[in-house]
């Protein structure tokens, strides 16, 4: 077995197998938990939260859940905060995120046993209702077709990859920098329309 969870790939509890034989030569096999550090990964969405204050207590009560189920070890969480919702542009300012990790890794960190929070992933998304933007006839709409005609065109949506580059590796800070796929650029696309559109309807509080 694998001892030890060693990336946020190798979630919950790891340990080994321990087989006894009886003296009929019957098997049974058991698992022992041997990992020292449990990781652990989990989603929130923000689309019932009205304010950074919900959110913090929110994360807090995640951590609290992470530490109920390590099993009285350390735990390393990572959180994956999605959903549309008004706190998007609370969370796009910049260093909210990176300084809303610090502020767990400080206080989760004292506690015992410790919850150390390696990332929080922001998937969270403007609260706007697309199809209804994208019926209207005005500059949002023209936008929302625009870039419908990229993401559905696997020739032109690879034309995107030296503008969507900022983006990606912005995301991806902390890895090893490789090609996204098809896919992948498809879901980076996304999140540069719904930046572009949180400054587009700013102005008109959408």
């Amino acid at each position: 077995g694998n001892p030890q969870g060693r990336n946020p790939r190798e979630l919950g509890a790891r340990g080994c197998y321990v087989i006894d034989v009886d003296e009929g030569g019957h098997a049974q096999e058991r698992f022992v938990e041997v990992d020292a550090v449990r990781w652990f990964e989990e989603e929130l969405s923000i689309a019932s939260m009205e304010g950074a204050d919900q959110l913090i207590v929110e994360l807090e009560d995640i951590c609290n859940g992470i530490r109920t189920q390590s099993d009285g070890r350390p735990a390393v969480g990572r959180v994956r905060i999605t959903g549309r919702g008004p706190l998007y542009r609370t969370l796009m300012r910049p260093g909210f995120v990176a300084d809303l990790v610090e502020r767990l890794r400080e206080t989760e960190g004292r506690a015992h046993p410790f919850v150390w929070i390696e990332r929080i992933e922001l998937e969270a998304r403007p609260e706007i209702d697309l199809e209804e933007r994208r019926s209207a006839q005005d500059f949002v709409a023209d936008f929302l077709d625009i870039v419908e005609s990229y993401r559905d065109d696997p020739d032109r949506i690879e034309l995107l990859r030296p503008h969507l580059d900022p983006l990606i590796r912005s995301q991806r800070a902390s890895r090893l920098i490789d090609e996204p796929t098809a896919d992948e650029l498809r879901t980076y696309l996304e999140r540069a329309q719904d930046v572009c559109l949180d400054y587009l309807t700013a102005e008109d509080g959408v």
